[in-house]
């Protein structure tokens, strides 16, 4: 079986899948991807984001998606989400596809292009795909104000950012390998459909639940 190292020099610690490396390799960066809706938390890992909403915040089975666990502020927010939570995103610039909206939204912004989403187009120019960041909800890009310069946001452009879900590195090195490594043979094609997704058990639960007719016949 192979095993994924860790990038970043002076740690040997190796996994058994691409998703474990990244969440280690988030610690190393104290990248916090999991945020709560409900106030400025965030964690390394979606369980304990979930843990937190349960006891800060009482949110329920019911504001958890089923097809990724994430953990949503309210049912209106819950329900934003399904709709696009496992479609398959397209970008019209260079035809890459992605199954988060959130990976697709990130390449966009490198590739500059007009990009289509949910049906929607966004045209992105050079400066708002600088300095700003679509929301799935905005119907045109070019209307987002622009965020003022900070040294801050200066310091995180000059991070080498992965050109598929716009993770930063300092090192080019480290951003090549978590390239070829964290996003390695992690979409799921579905035989039925044009679904494709991250994880075979969410792939799995799709057929059960939309192609359990076919299996049978």
């Amino acid at each position: 079986m192979s095993l994924y190292s860790c990038g970043f020099e002076g740690c040997s610690k190796k996994f058994k899948k691409p998703s474990l490396l990244e969440l280690h390799e988030n610690t190393h960066t104290n990248t916090r991807p999991f945020a709560c809706k409900e106030c400025d938390h965030r964690y390394f890992k979606n369980s304990h984001l979930k843990v937190h909403a349960l006891r800060a915040h009482g949110c329920t089975e019911k504001r958890i998606c089923k097809e990724c666990n994430k953990t949503l502020a309210s049912e209106e927010g819950l329900s934003r989400h399904k709709d696009v939570c496992g479609r398959v995103f397209t970008c019209n610039a260079c035809s890459a596809t992605f199954v988060r909206a959130k990976w697709f939204l990130n390449h966009s912004r490198a590739c500059i292009g007009t990009v289509s989403l949910d049906n929607k187009k966004i045209a992105l120019d050079t400066k708002i795909a600088q300095n700003t960041k679509p929301s799935l909800n905005t119907p045109n890009a070019e209307e987002m104000p622009q965020k003022s310069k900070n040294p801050d946001q200066t310091k995180k452009q000059d991070l080498v950012r992965c050109k598929i879900c716009g993770k930063g590195f300092k090192l080019e090195k480290n951003c090549k390998f978590h390239e070829s490594h964290a996003h390695n043979n992690l979409q799921y094609p579905c035989a039925h459909c044009s679904k494709v997704y991250n994880y075979k058990g969410s792939l799995t639960r799709h057929i059960q639940k939309i192609h359990s007719n076919i299996n049978k016949s």
